[in-house]
C-alpha cells in the first residue's frame, strides 16, 4: 500500500520530472498501435568480456511515468514483446529495443530494462 509520500510524488513530481529531464521515446506494445511519452533515459557504456573479446548488446535503464495516457502502466508491459524507440547516445538516431524486464514500480514511476 503506497503511503503519503508516493501519493503526492506520483501526484505533483513525478509529471515535473520527466518534463525537466525526459527524453522523447516511442512505445510500441506488442498489441499494435504506438504511443510518444517523455522517460529518463540511463546509458551504461558496453563492457568487453575479456577472455573472448565479445562486446555483448548495451542495456539501457527507462523510467517512465506509470501511467497509460503520458507514459507506460506497469500492468501493460509485455516483456519480450514491446518494444520502445530510443537512441544508444543521447541525441542519436532512435532504435526499437526490446522492453527485457520491468526493475520496480513505485511512486508513480516504472523502471525497466531494454536491451
Amino acid at each position: 500500500m503506497p503511503n503519503q509520500f508516493s501519493k503526492m510524488f506520483a501526484r505533483y513530481a513525478s509529471s515535473r520530472e520527466m518534463t525537466a529531464f525526459g527524453e522523447d521515446v516511442v512505445y510500441y506494445p506488442r498489441s499494435g498501435g504506438q504511443r510518444a511519452i517523455k522517460a529518463k533515459v540511463y546509458r551504461s557504456p558496453m563492457a568487453i568480456i575479456e577472455e573472448t573479446g565479445e562486446i555483448p548488446s548495451q542495456e539501457l535503464m527507462i523510467v517512465v511515468k506509470n501511467s497509460d495516457c503520458d507514459g507506460i502502466s506497469s500492468t501493460e508491459i509485455d516483456t519480450g514483446g514491446d518494444e520502445l524507440a530510443v537512441a544508444l547516445r543521447q541525441d542519436s538516431t532512435p532504435q526499437r529495443r526490446s522492453i527485457a524486464r520491468v526493475i520496480t514500480d513505485h511512486n508513480g514511476m516504472v523502471k525497466f530494462m531494454v536491451q
